[in-house]
């Protein structure tokens, strides 16, 4: 009896667990549907990803002005809205600790936002960055069409490093983080350090000014 009781229970968790994660999926599409608010496009997830990846907190504002999301599942975001442009700016400020930054937020009119100005400066307060430069937020899988947004940019299936690290398939995960942490990797996974990695970096962020 006491296995077939757990086993019921397992059930119910499971299936409330899955109510909530509908629940708060079908809200997000009612978001999109019943108000002047978008989905963030790929270049607005990529331009978030970059600003912080890179510190370059103006390009938050290269995210559109209406694209928003509601949280979703069992995160702690779950049912709350906020503007993608907010959320950048969060990321920003607590990577580095600029408070000044959390001014820049802007709660959606009638939504409860989880990205607050409070919480904004309450863990921007805490410090600076722990390494240079920290790895993304989300990191480029979770970017739609990277590889397109990446060949808009001027590169290639050439510049893709020799070894790759990460599963998208065509090696446009490995290109990004290469510019980033300024290595590229050999077939034996020995890291080969750039010569001028802060030129690189920069000649990514002159590309990205001028093609998107």
């Amino acid at each position: 009896m006491k296995v077939l009781g757990l086993a019921v229970c397992l059930v119910l968790t499971a299936g409330a667990f899955y109510f909530v994660w509908e629940l708060n999926l079908r809200a997000g599409d009612s978001l999109h549907e019943r108000s002047a608010f978008s989905e963030p496009s790929p270049e607005d997830m990529f331009f978030r990803m970059v600003a912080h990846d890179f510190d370059v907190p103006h390009f938050c504002d290269k995210i559109s002005p209406t694209a928003a999301e509601r949280g979703a599942g069992l995160s702690p975001s779950a049912g709350h809205v906020d503007l993608t442009r907010s959320e950048c700016y969060f990321d920003v400020a607590v990577a580095n600790g600029d408070t000044a930054l959390c001014a820049k937020i802007v709660p959606v009119d009638g939504y409860r936002p989880y990205y607050s100005k409070d919480l904004c400066f309450e863990r921007a307060s805490r410090g600076g960055k722990i390494e240079a430069p920290r790895p993304g937020t989300f990191g480029p899988l979770h970017v739609s069409n990277f590889g397109s947004i990446m060949q808009r940019l001027g590169y290639s299936p050439a510049d893709v490093p020799e070894y790759r690290e990460y599963p998208d398939e065509d090696g446009w995960t490995d290109l990004y983080y290469n510019i980033v942490f300024g290595e590229m990797w050999t077939k034996d996974q020995q890291p080969v350090p750039e010569a001028d990695n802060e030129a690189r970096r920069a000649d990514f962020l002159a590309r990205i000014r001028a093609n998107l």
